[in-house]
């Protein structure tokens, strides 16, 4: 809510004490799963994936190879940590069936992997909240469709636990026009921030 109250209403929104994470066991568990995987005491992870390339399809829907393989395994290592009620949330047509394709592959060793975890098109999820949400905010080329104020704050609203932003920050620097929306998301994740290695972005494969 912090991050909400900031981007669209100047801070004005008070969190009551009780949604403190010392108060609510799923978020206690979000928060030692990323003190271990992310070495960051957060129940909020920006997720800086390096050297990411937005691609288009002929219809200028976008998709995100790096960001795709980043979020397979990191629905694995949550599912394997008994963290459920998942969300991958994304902007574009594209970039969903690439996320519906890539954890379909994990059903061979993630039992039932889709009773843990959804993919979805933002605008389809207004009012929707999860336990666990990851944004993939895939476009490093333009801001695009998540460059939009009341997309963002849908996003960034949808989680009750533990969120995990995927967006490209030197991208996001060079944005201009409507890229001022999320040069403001990315001001207030700094304090968050992670970069991915290489290494965490080989696509899961079975077995």
């Amino acid at each position: 809510m912090g991050i909400v109250s900031k981007l669209a209403y100047q801070g004005l929104l008070i969190a009551d004490e009780s949604t403190a994470v010392d108060k609510r066991p799923a978020a206690q568990k979000i928060l030692d799963f990323n003190q271990n995987r992310f070495n960051l005491e957060s129940n909020v992870i920006y997720c800086n994936v390096l050297d990411s390339k937005a691609r288009f399809t002929a219809t200028r829907s976008c998709y995100n190879d790096k960001h795709v393989a980043f979020t397979t395994n990191l629905v694995k290592e949550l599912v394997e940590h008994s963290v459920t009620d998942i969300a991958v949330l994304v902007g574009y047509e594209a970039q969903y069936w690439a996320h519906i394709s890539a954890i379909s592959k994990l059903s061979g060793d993630v039992r039932d992997v889709w009773d843990h975890v959804i993919v979805d098109k933002i605008d389809k999820r207004q009012g929707a909240e999860f336990n666990v949400v990851i944004a993939d905010f895939c476009n490093n080329e333009v801001p695009g469709f998540m460059g939009v104020l009341q997309r963002a704050n849908t996003i960034l609203s949808r989680v009750k636990n533990g969120f995990y932003v995927l967006m490209d920050a030197n991208a996001v620097g060079r944005f201009k026009g409507n890229g001022r929306v999320l040069k403001k998301v990315d001001k207030l994740l700094k304090p968050f921030h992670v970069l991915i290695k290489e290494s965490e972005l080989a696509y899961y494969t079975p077995g």
